[in-house]
């Protein structure tokens, strides 16, 4: 995990306080808007408040951000946070061999869905209101059904073993989901994963 997604957002700490206690991380979007995703003081999601907020977050290739931070109140005092979900998201193994387990793992809020969608071929088909189609159209197959989002739980991984075949060496996977959410239907970014 790097700081920066492949689709260019950038997640970075910073204090506004020399004195430590104005912490916050924040998304730096592709298209120039600013995100604040913690906030020293203010509200986890899980429980409690933010304490300290380590000044090393990160951020996975399909724009999942990860940090750690001390909560205040709440059911984990003191505990550590491990993740800050921004999504509906999918992001799966960058590289597997033939006979390896392949994880695919969508990340969204909860009560929201998620079909999971594989192809050999990118493409960008914008298609209004629903995103940008970033695999197929051909060939384009549907993985899964409707599953649930488990929110703040974590990802759903999802596990497939790749035939021990040596001639998939060399071909790429690239994955996408349809998330079903309260605020609508939409396509999520893509993932790939080699197979070497």
């Amino acid at each position: 995990m790097t700081p920066l997604s492949d689709d260019g957002d950038l997640v970075v700490w910073c204090d506004l306080d020399p004195n430590q206690t104005m912490g916050r991380v924040l998304v730096s979007a592709a298209d120039g808007s600013l995100s604040v995703l913690a906030r020293q003081g203010g509200p986890t999601g899980a429980g409690g408040l933010y304490g300290t907020i380590d000044g090393w977050p990160s951020m996975n290739s399909s724009g999942r951000a990860m940090l750690s931070a001390t909560t205040i109140g709440g059911t984990g005092n003191g505990a550590h946070l491990a993740a800050v979900l921004c999504g509906p998201g999918v992001s799966s193994s960058p590289c597997r061999s033939p006979g390896d387990a392949l994880t695919i793992d969508n990340f969204g809020p909860a009560g929201g869905s998620f079909q999971l969608l594989v192809s050999t071929a990118t493409t960008s088909v914008p298609l209004p209101p629903f995103g940008t189609l970033l695999i197929g159209p051909s060939p384009l197959v549907v993985l899964t059904g409707l599953v649930p989002y488990p929110g703040l739980s974590g990802p759903h991984s999802w596990q497939q073993r790749i035939p021990s075949d040596p001639l998939l060496r060399g071909i790429s996977l690239h994955f996408q989901s349809l998330a079903v959410t309260s605020t609508g239907i939409q396509l999520t970014n893509r993932a790939t994963t080699r197979i070497g």
